[in-house]
Formats: C-alpha cells, sequence, structure tokens
C-alpha cells in the first residue's frame, strides 16, 4: 500500500528520530525501497573491491549519487513530502549500504589472502571463497593469531591495528561523503511543488518574469492579491534583469491531472562560486489572466 504524504503522512513534524522512524515503519514500499537502494547501490563498491582500491573515493561518491537517485524516484513514486521522513529513508538506505559494503571489503580481503599467502590462481582461490573454505583459512591463519577474534568482528580489529586512520576515514568520512550526495537528490524530489487535491506532483517549473532584487516585494504582492494590472507593469521591467545577477523571478507550475495553475517567487542571490536560490512565496493558484499579464506566451 502506498501511503499518500498529502493525506496520512504529516508534511512536516519536529526534528525527532523516533518519530521519524514510526512514520517510516508505516510506509512499507518505502522501508522496502530505501533496503533495495541500500543493496543496488552497493554495486559500484565492487570495483574497488576487487580492482581499485586506491581509487575507493570515486566509487563512494558514485554510491551517493545512486543512493540520491533511488531513493529520491522511491519518495516520488510514494508522495513523500516529509523532508524528516526522506532523511530518515536516507539513514536507512545508507545502513543496508554500509553493512554491504563491509561485507565485501571481508569478502575480498579473505580473497586476497588466499592469492598472497597460498599463492592460488584467481579461479582456484573463488572456488574456496565459495564453499567458505578461504574464510575458515582466514581465520584460522590471519585473524585469530593477530586479533583473537574470528569473522568480520576481527576483520574490523586487524583494520584497526593495520591502518587506523584508514579505519577512522571509512566511518567518519565516507558516510559525510555518501550523506551528503544522497540527501542532495532526495531534497531535489522532496521539496518540489505538489497539487494536495490530486496527490500528484506538479510539472517543471517555468520562468515567467525575471527582475531585479528591488522589486521583490512589487512581486510578491501582485502574485498574492493577482493583480493583472501590477503584472503587467512588472512584465515592462523584465528586459533588464539577468539571472547572473541578484535578481526575483516567478515560475510557474501545472498539475498533470486538473490542470490547475501555480505561481511561485524565488530570489536568487549571487555568490563568489555561483548562487543560492530561496522560495520567497510557495506556489499559489493563478488565474490564466494574471499568468499572461506576467507573460503573454507563458500558456
Amino acid at each position: 500500500m502506498v501511503f499518500h504524504s498529502g493525506s496520512q503522512l504529516p508534511l512536516a513534524c519536529d526534528d525527532d528520530d523516533k518519530s521519524n522512524w514510526a512514520l517510516l515503519l508505516r510506509n512499507p514500499l518505502l522501508v522496502g525501497g530505501a533496503v533495495l537502494a541500500g543493496l543496488v547501490s552497493a554495486a559500484p563498491l565492487c570495483v574497488p573491491t576487487l580492482m581499485l582500491n586506491q581509487y575507493m573515493v570515486l566509487p563512494v561518491v558514485a554510491d551517493g549519487i545512486l543512493i540520491g537517485l533511488l531513493v529520491g524516484w522511491i519518495c516520488k513514486y510514494c508522495f513523500i513530502r516529509n523532508v524528516y521522513l526522506a532523511r530518515t529513508a536516507v539513514w536507512l538506505a545508507l545502513g543496508v549500504n554500509s553493512a554491504v559494503a563491509a561485507g565485501l571489503i571481508y569478502v575480498n580481503a579473505a580473497f586476497q589472502f588466499q592469492q598472497s599467502h597460498f599463492g592460488r590462481q584467481p579461479a582456484d582461490a573463488l572456488d574456496r571463497l565459495l564453499d567458505g573454505r578461504a574464510f575458515a583459512d582466514f581465520d584460522s591463519l590471519r585473524l585469530i593469531p593477530d586479533t583473537g577474534t574470528a569473522g568480520i568482528v576481527g576483520f574490523a580489529r586487524l583494520l584497526w591495528l593495520d591502518n587506523p586512520a584508514a579505519v577512522v576515514v571509512g566511518i567518519d568520512g565516507f558516510p559525510v561523503i555518501l550523506f551528503g550526495l544522497a540527501m542532495y537528490f532526495v531534497l531535489r524530489q522532496v521539496r518540489q511543488e505538489f497539487c494536495d487535491s490530486c496527490n500528484a506532483w506538479l510539472t517543471k517549473p517555468r520562468n515567467l518574469v525575471i527582475l531585479d532584487a528591488e522589486h521583490e516585494s512589487r512581486l510578491i504582492q501582485a502574485v498574492q492579491v493577482q493583480d493583472e494590472l501590477e503584472a503587467s507593469a512588472l512584465c515592462k521591467l523584465e528586459a533588464g534583469a539577468r539571472l547572473n545577477s541578484d535578481c526575483v523571478y516567478a515560475k510557474l507550475v501545472q498539475c498533470p491531472k486538473c490542470g490547475i495553475n501555480k505561481v511561485f517567487v524565488v530570489r536568487r542571490i549571487q555568490r563568489d562560486k555561483g548562487y543560492a536560490d530561496h522560495i520567497v512565496l510557495r506556489a499559489i493558484p493563478s488565474g490564466d489572466r494574471f499568468i499572461r499579464s506576467l507573460h503573454p506566451h507563458a500558456l
């Protein structure tokens, strides 16, 4: 069953981990999707685990992007607009992904041990890996003598003894990269405009009018009261404004189901490196005449 956030799940809640996990468990499709995203996104880690250990950061970046795209798609399909809930789903996917990654590293270590210690060919080492003998060799000849513990726990202790700096980076650095990249793509989806009456995501925004930043209050007021005369006056001021400077602009979105048009206002602030957009007025239902006053060819 799909739980629509427009009706059954709140759009916002306190930053409370317990309530977020409770909300997540109310949507089994989102839970299953997040787990699947964590499993599938571990695929890029197979390459460095087996071949390119020195380039580990590259697949980690790919891993984070893949998690973000997959969880974002799941949030779109489940109509999830709760940012905290989406973040919790990302944490679940990252947890599954990290468990798979740890298992891959452990398997690779046992595989490499067969080649380095016994001089086995890759095919022979793989056969012993598949029937479990490689793990028994790794435990009895390396992990237990060096750490006193077998299995993945002993392997974790071995990693810490051999290279504690790498373990710190793996625990603290990589999850930050993964979470940051994943949340970037998830938030792009979750914060999209939504039609509450139809439970549908609105179309990709289109620019209606771009104005210098000094006209922000006039544009907001015109959209709020649907002032067609003011909109026409603002349309005539548009010529000098550009998106590569501080500006304010109105954007049009439409519902693919009911056809309603909505207009929202965005402030763009230029920075040394790029720019930052801030929504200063959420989408408001707007009539055709008002929209044409802002942009004669919008509809």
